[in-house]
């Protein structure tokens, strides 16, 4: 009698630790446990190919429903190919907040981001020389965690916390991986999290919009600018060519003038090869206009007579 009485207290004190079933998920079975005294006993097991899996697993939720009527609480076991354990040694400040040091010290533990994680921590023992402690450290990933809560939610069982199915150091009603409501309110906050965060890109992306729209009005302000100066300077070439062709083309006139009117001399060059060596100049008269260009008047006498050249 006494050591049922003995027995039912430890369970009862147990039971404040965890639920007073579990649900073992390993490779290949499901094992519906329940908690006595410090460990667990098997009362139900289903294969996964089972062809009644479906209606065992139902006798398993009857079951656990018994212990708190209409519930099903169950603690959810990890498979040791799921979890990870370490022992590390930590300064002693870390005592202060053991898993704050934990979990900077994650990604040295695991090929994982601590994000990705969800662990538990043991204090195993401390140098009495140095103050340096060695601790305990119980891994597993968030998404199997996740996992797990879902096939317990599916099949109608309430899930309290996620731990594992051995016995480690450190724990001894198991490590605590993660519990269903601290677990939902986390990732609660993560959605929370990325919808600011998908708030905040909108806003930066809203912000970026208007300043690109700015940077282009102001780009567009610059080439106007730059367009008026180049045509003022376009405008002042041209005078300039303008100007130097109107120079170009008064110098040529004289040059031109030459070419289209030759010269007194030249006449009488002309007649001078032409004409009959008995011939001879008798006159060359020049009458000049004012303000214009004289005027030559030549007359060749030949033979005793006498021709005004006009």
């Amino acid at each position: 009698m006494l050591d049922w009485l003995r027995d039912e207290w430890k369970t009862m004190a147990a039971a404040s630790r965890g639920a007073p079933f579990a649900l073992d998920l390993s490779e290949d079975k499901v094992i519906l446990r329940e908690r006595r005294g410090a460990g667990w006993i098997a009362r139900a097991t289903v294969r996964h190919e089972a062809a009644d899996f479906k209606e065992r697993v139902a006798e398993m939720r009857d079951i656990a429903k018994l212990s708190l009527g209409g519930k099903a609480p169950v603690d959810l076991l990890l498979p040791p190919s799921l979890t990870l354990h370490r022992v590390d040694t930590f300064p002693a400040e870390s005592s202060s907040d053991l898993r704050e040091a934990v979990w900077w010290r994650l990604g040295s533990l695991t090929k994982l981001e601590p994000e990705e994680l969800c662990f538990d921590v043991a204090k195993l023992s401390v140098d009495a020389d140095t103050g340096f402690l060695e601790l305990g450290v119980a891994i597993s990933q968030k998404e199997i965690a996740q996992e797990a809560i879902d096939f317990a939610r599916k099949w109608g069982f309430d899930p309290q916390r996620v731990t594992s199915s051995t016995d480690i150091e450190g724990f001894p009603d198991g490590p605590t991986f993660a519990r269903v409501e601290d677990f939902r309110a986390e990732t609660r906050s993560m959605r929370w999290t990325a919808a600011g965060l998908s708030a905040a890109a909108v806003v930066l992306m809203m912000v970026g919009v208007a300043r690109g729209v700015l940077e282009r009005t102001e780009l567009a302000d610059e080439a106007a600018a730059r367009r008026i100066v180049a045509e003022q300077r376009l405008a002042a070439a041209q005078e300039v060519r303008a100007q130097s062709l109107a120079l170009a083309n008064r110098a040529e006139k004289p040059v031109f003038a030459r070419a289209e009117r030759p010269l007194a001399m030249e006449w009488l060059g002309a007649l001078a090869r032409t004409l009959p060596p008995s011939a001879f100049a008798e006159r060359v008269c020049t009458g000049a206009a004012e303000n214009k260009i004289a005027k030559t008047k030549t007359a060749i006498t030949c033979d005793g007579d006498v021709f005004d050249l006009k």
